[in-house]
């Protein structure tokens, strides 16, 4: 195996001791651990002495946490052991540092361990994979600690049929960090070419994937509107395309809660494609719709469907 490390760390706006002691309450690791939330109804064992739990559950796979060491509430360190859906063993340490005058604690996440060849083929990106998945973590457990409530919830209806449709689309390539801006932007200029051209949106707006390259940080995304077929007319401006969806089944995963926390209602959807052997379909590119609108709707209420298209 390669040897692996990943460090991330966040600042959070809570005491030293309330911080170590959310990452230390092994109940809680549902809320804000992704490996673990993607399937938070999975059975989950907890040891007498509190010395660690596990889990196992067809999407979430299995996995053992021990405490190695402790030293409340300044470190943690845990050694993960996870035997599906691929095997993989090293440690997760947590260290924690007040930061004083009312500015919160940070909270420091190291992971180390050998490469899992069976899930990628290089090292580049794995610790890619990690990060993301560090980086996902830590803000759920940020935002767990600071409100006391899980950040979102997941919803898992399995295999629905989608109706397709006619959409106007703007194509957008670029870093994944510029997402936040680029995405709402795009969507602008959709509408204000509709509202010029009095073109009617047919449904709610919806986001397709052509590429999500996580270790070179980027992505190709088209920001749609579903439209009727026909109402578009005449020479679009550059970018601009209409283009048809057909009627299909798709896994389906959504998410109720903040737009930040859309990696994780991904994860699940394509663990659960990969978990009960489901066969992807190139008939139409994996997709979100948001099913309400962000300027009328308060964060922690957005509800976002997640499709993955099989056969």
């Amino acid at each position: 195996m390669t040897p692996l490390s990943v460090q991330k760390s966040v600042v959070i706006q809570a005491s030293l001791d309330r911080a170590y002691a959310s990452v230390r309450s092994f109940r809680d690791w549902v809320k804000w651990c992704s490996w673990l939330a993607i399937q938070p109804d999975c059975e989950r064992h907890f040891l007498q002495d509190n010395g660690g739990f596990a889990w196992e559950g067809v999407v979430a796979g299995e996995c053992r946490v021990e405490v190695v060491h402790e030293d409340g509430p300044r470190s943690l360190r845990l050694k993960i052991s996870r035997l599906q859906p691929w095997k993989w063993q090293g440690e997760l340490e947590f260290k924690f540092r007040d930061l004083g005058g009312g500015q919160g604690s940070e909270l420091t996440w190291t992971i180390e361990g050998g490469l899992p060849y069976a899930r990628l083929r290089d090292a580049e990106r794995a610790a890619a994979e990690l990060r993301s998945e560090a980086d996902l973590a830590l803000a759920l457990l940020r935002s767990f600690v600071e409100t006391g409530a899980a950040p979102c919830k997941l919803e898992t209806p399995g295999r629905v049929l989608y109706p397709g449709g006619h959409y106007l689309g703007l194509r957008w390539k670029g870093a994944i960090t510029e997402i936040p801006a680029a995405i709402p932007a795009a969507f602008g200029k959709l509408t204000d070419w509709m509202k010029d051209h009095r073109v009617a949106a047919l449904g709610p707006r919806a986001l397709f994937c052509q590429e999500w390259e996580v270790a070179r940080g980027i992505c190709e995304v088209t920001p749609a509107i579903l439209v009727g077929k026909g109402t578009v007319k005449g020479r679009l401006p550059a970018g601009f395309a209409t283009f048809n969806v057909p009627p299909g089944r798709a896994e389906l995963v959504r998410l109720a809660g903040p737009y930040a926390f859309l990696p994780l209602a991904w994860s699940a959807a394509k663990a659960r494609v990969d978990a009960l052997d489901l066969d992807p379909s190139s008939a139409a590119e994996p997709f979100e719709i948001y099913e309400n609108s962000p300027s009328k709707t308060p964060p922690g209420q957005l509800s976002t469907a997640v499709y993955v298209p099989v056969r």
